[in-house]
């Protein structure tokens, strides 16, 4: 293969790889400012909008890094079939999954923190990334 033509197919599996997610959560993500709010004839946005605000924005991060990790771990089972018998790179490879699974879990962790927090406060939150976990 050319140059050229391996540039313009890891062009193309780039702008698929982003492009992917877009696409797929189309008609799920919704806005992430609440809309009904400070706009003309409409009340004047209160804390209860902020935390709209915040969990939609995690919510939204938590897409991205499922779609991420997905596409970490596709990578690193790429690497490990590819390895060869060679330990070096098996070991590699065990150790990128390893900090990709400590990361997703951290993100996970991190969410159910704030949805916690967001419950406390009294904060039902509708929707979420699972459903209605918090109502």
């Amino acid at each position: 293969m050319s140059h050229a033509l391996k540039t313009a197919v890891i062009f193309s599996l780039a702008f698929l790889i982003i492009a992917a997610p877009f696409v797929v959560l189309a008609q799920g993500i919704g806005p992430i400012v609440p809309q009904n709010c400070g706009k003309a004839g409409q009340p004047s946005c209160n804390f209860s909008h902020l935390i709209q605000l915040a969990n939609s924005i995690i919510n939204f991060l938590i897409r991205i890094s499922s779609f991420l990790a997905a596409i970490a771990f596709t990578y690193v089972g790429w690497l490990y079939v590819t390895s060869g018998g060679d330990s070096g790179k098996k070991s590699e490879a065990k150790g990128i999954l390893m900090k990709v699974v400590f990361g997703f879990v951290l993100v996970l962790g991190a969410w159910l923190i704030v949805k916690l927090i967001l419950t406390s406060l009294g904060y039902g939150g509708g929707p979420g990334f699972i459903g209605n976990f918090v109502s």
